[in-house]
């Protein structure tokens, strides 16, 4: 079924724009099996780690008061396909597939949570983030992914407001509120708007106070929450 859906060439994968969205999902999960049984994680842990707590070490040594949040970095390729793998402070490792096609202009990202559900990361959503959050003129594609993973991916996203008539989604994040669509086997995130109280719809309101009622968890109870959660 693969073969006719998409290129493979010398044992590389290419996307191209002619490929569905849900075929899509299916060889990034493929690919992601693949990663694990092979434990490429595995190898790269102790290298991330090291790096990270060095970086931690300096950035407490500095006397400097930093917004941003501490990570490090591997950028891989597996067969073809562009992995961005972050070692970030509160959970094991942010892994982002770059699922942009290489005969469009436009850029697209996944990630794989928990549940084992895609969740896509369109370019509209990245350049209303670098718009209405960032204020950038320079930041790429790959820094807005990255800086907005790290934001987004911190245990709360099990924790959604969702309009099962509509299939809307919105999860509330540091930054602000992400916008999507929910579809049988995977998400699609297409916006991001700032944090306006006053301005909250209902779904809005509700995802708002999921993410107050997280924020107040201690680190144990999100810990054991998700250990439920995934048991």
């Amino acid at each position: 079924m693969f073969f006719e859906l998409f290129e493979f060439t010398m044992n590389r994968y290419v996307i191209t724009k002619s490929m569905n969205r849900i075929d899509c999902c299916n060889l990034m999960l493929k690919i992601k099996d693949e990663i694990f049984e092979k434990n490429i994680l595995n190898k790269l842990d102790k290298d991330l780690t090291k790096r990270f707590i060095e970086k931690k070490k300096s950035r407490l040594l500095g006397n400097k008061k930093y917004k941003d949040k501490i990570y490090t970095i591997a950028d891989k390729s597996y067969k073809g396909i562009s992995l961005y793998i972050l070692k970030p402070e509160k959970i094991g490792f942010i892994i982002i597939y770059n699922i942009s096609p290489i005969d469009a202009p436009y850029v697209q990202y996944m990630w794989i949570d928990l549940d084992n559900r895609p969740i896509i990361i369109t370019q509209h959503l990245l350049d209303r983030y670098n718009e209405r959050i960032i204020k950038s003129a320079n930041a790429s594609y790959k820094e807005l992914i990255i800086r907005f993973s790290l934001n987004s991916i911190d245990g709360s996203g099990n924790h959604v407001a969702f309009d099962s008539e509509s299939k809307k989604i919105i999860q509330r994040i540091d930054d602000g509120f992400i916008f999507g669509l929910e579809h049988d086997d995977y998400t699609v995130y297409n916006t991001i708007y700032e944090s306006t109280e006053g301005k909250d719809s209902d779904l809005k309101s509700l995802a708002r106070n999921i993410k107050v009622n997280w924020d107040e968890f201690s680190s144990s109870q999100k810990a054991d929450y998700t250990r439920l959660l995934n048991s």
